[in-house]
């Protein structure tokens, strides 16, 4: 009975701590008040691994926090919690002092820590309080809230960690497979990632451009594992060639019938050859593991590059932006200035951006809408291609013109050189991104 009582009073305080901490991170924004509230907090601390063998290859954690972050973080914006302090006490009693440490938006940090004794360790973290303010270490304002001017109150806590002298052992990465394999690659198997490369196209910078894979691994034997044919070959035959040894042009010279493809996710995308010319009978999409063909459209006759970009915000991590790109022409509606009320009420949404709506729709029937439109005819843009299903996704117009180069989040990058008018020499380097 005595367990069980303990266990409804930890409940219980959990329960209480959040009663308590809720108030903080669900009241709406309002303006500061007079006089300013003194409001509690709590500190947390954790120690990881715990024990902790002496001479492992990773250093401990340990990572510290209060109850509630600061309600003006925003981002890199508002404030932080300031003057956080650790202090570790080893088992002979040496005391190792840690901060002043601010903290991230969400109210935490954390310190590495290599043990050089085997015992008993203690640590100590205190949070000194703190008036909350709308700006922070960055100096960017943040967002707004009833608690700027508030002093959250000094918190502290203890806890303690073993170190002995059996070296921790870590999570193992999967090693490479030794038999065959399908995608998608579990993302635990991060050592993988060499196989799942792709293709997007050559960067446009150095002497011969980059026509190789760096970051790639092929096969150690290579073998035909199925055949496209793109348009007949071997001998001519009969007296219908010069001569009686000549065969149909293989395509592989000056006039390739297999040029540009790109691979992304072990798709391999081409154009189709039409008669003598290298293009003409739209794009395809060939699984590289099974030759099968997943989709053609007619209506393009080449792709120049891949992008798989990489965005990242407090929302969402991970790669999203899967595209086929080429260089045409786009022609349509645009529309300038759009009132978003009347095409959200026309479409059915809560918001156009990003929504989807069938051909019956005609944006251009609604005055409020067709008052803002005007005729697009711009070559030179760029137009997306969804990878998996070979559909016309957007354009992006007014691309400038110079050297394309792939960027750190796989955004496409653009250089060239400028100079203030026709007649001045050229003095600053610009770069563009889509």
């Amino acid at each position: 009975m005595q367990t069980k009582r303990k266990i409804a009073i930890s409940i219980f305080v959990v329960f209480a701590l959040l009663t308590i901490s809720t108030p903080l991170i669900f009241s709406p924004n309002a303006s500061a008040h007079t006089p300013g509230w003194n409001i509690p907090t709590f500190a947390y601390l954790a120690v990881s691994p715990n024990p902790y063998g002496c001479g492992s290859s990773q250093p401990l954690l340990i990572v510290f926090w209060i109850n509630v972050a600061p309600p003006t973080a925003a981002g890199s914006g508002g404030d932080r919690w300031r003057g956080m302090t650790v202090d570790v006490t080893t088992p002979s009693g040496k005391v190792e002092h840690f901060g002043p440490i601010t903290s991230d938006p969400t109210g935490s940090s954390y310190i590495q820590y290599n043990p050089t004794e085997l015992g008993n360790y203690s640590v100590f973290f205190n949070f000194p309080g703190q008036n909350l303010s709308r700006t922070g270490p960055t100096g960017i304002v943040g967002a707004d809230s009833v608690y700027i001017g508030d002093y959250f109150m000094p918190s502290n806590t203890t806890t303690t960690f073993t170190v002995n002298d059996t070296p921790t052992s870590y999570f193992q990465e999967a090693p490479l497979p030794v038999s065959y394999w399908e995608r998608p690659i579990n993302e635990n198997n991060q050592f993988w990632s060499i196989l799942g490369s792709h293709w997007l196209g050559q960067n446009e910078y150095g002497a011969t451009y980059m026509k190789y894979n760096p970051y790639g691994r092929a096969p150690s034997t290579a073998h035909v594992m199925w055949t496209y044919p793109l348009t007949w070959g071997g001998i001519v035959g009969g007296d219908h060639a010069i001569s009686d040894s000549m065969s149909f042009y293989s395509g592989s010279q000056y006039q390739l019938k297999f040029s540009n493809p790109l691979i992304m996710y072990g798709i391999v995308y081409f154009s189709l050859p039409v008669n003598n010319a290298i293009q003409g009978n739209g794009v395809t999409a060939v699984d590289l593991r099974t030759g099968k063909t997943l989709w053609t459209n007619t209506a393009i006759n080449s792709v120049s590059f891949g992008q798989l970009y990489d965005y990242e915000s407090p929302n969402q991590h991970g790669t999203t932006g899967s595209y086929l790109w080429y260089s045409g022409t786009a022609i349509g509606t645009g529309i300038t200035n759009p009132n978003q009320t009347a095409i959200n009420q026309y479409i059915g949404a809560s918001s156009f951006l990003g929504a989807s709506y069938g051909t019956d729709k005609n944006l251009g029937s609604v005055p409020a809408i067709s008052s803002s439109t005007q005729a697009v005819n711009a070559p030179g843009s760029w137009i997306a291609v969804d990878p998996q299903t070979g559909k016309l996704l957007f354009n992006e117009t007014n691309v400038p013109s110079g050297t394309r180069a792939y960027g750190p989040q796989g955004e496409w990058l653009i250089y060239n050189i400028g100079r203030a008018d026709a007649n001045s020499p050229f003095t600053y380097l610009w770069q563009w991104n889509n």
